[in-house]
């Protein structure tokens, strides 16, 4: 999968503008142009991440935290991971930086904002996992 920046969007549910574009808005990727659709006064996020799905046409929805920042070139790590999951399984859904194993093994490696440290354990190529957490989940729309 070759991803273009229009190919992407941003869903996030928000209810502090202050962290929201001292954070997310403030992501090398949103700056060049990935478009974030923010759901403001959602009584869940559940309904905000539906309404997002509803209100966007991009083939990949990126549905992250108000409190996350990309770092330079993530949308290219994303590329290469989709890609990755392409060839795995043409067929895959839901993708994410950070889950847990079936094994119970913290999996990807991120900034913790709550515990000021970066946590989980890098991995070289797409893994499954029991869970995700859900800082970040990337949804395929193709998959329905």
């Amino acid at each position: 999968m070759v991803l273009a920046l229009a190919d992407l969007c941003i869903v996030v549910a928000s209810n502090d503008e202050s962290c929201l574009n001292r954070n997310l808005l403030a992501s090398p990727m949103v700056k060049a142009g990935v478009r974030v659709h923010v759901e403001r006064e959602a009584p869940s996020a559940a309904v905000a991440y539906n309404r997002g799905i509803a209100s966007t046409s991009e083939p990949l929805i990126v549905f992250a935290h108000q409190d996350v920042w990309f770092p330079e070139g993530w949308e290219k790590r994303l590329e290469k991971a989709m890609f990755e999951l392409d060839q795995l399984d043409p067929d895959w859904a839901l993708a994410a930086p950070f889950g847990m194993s079936r094994d119970g093994v913290h999996l990807g490696d991120v900034w913790s904002t709550s515990l000021g440290r970066r946590v989980g354990r890098a991995v070289r190529e797409p893994t499954p996992v029991r869970s995700f957490d859900e800082l970040v989940i990337v949804m395929k729309r193709a998959s329905g």
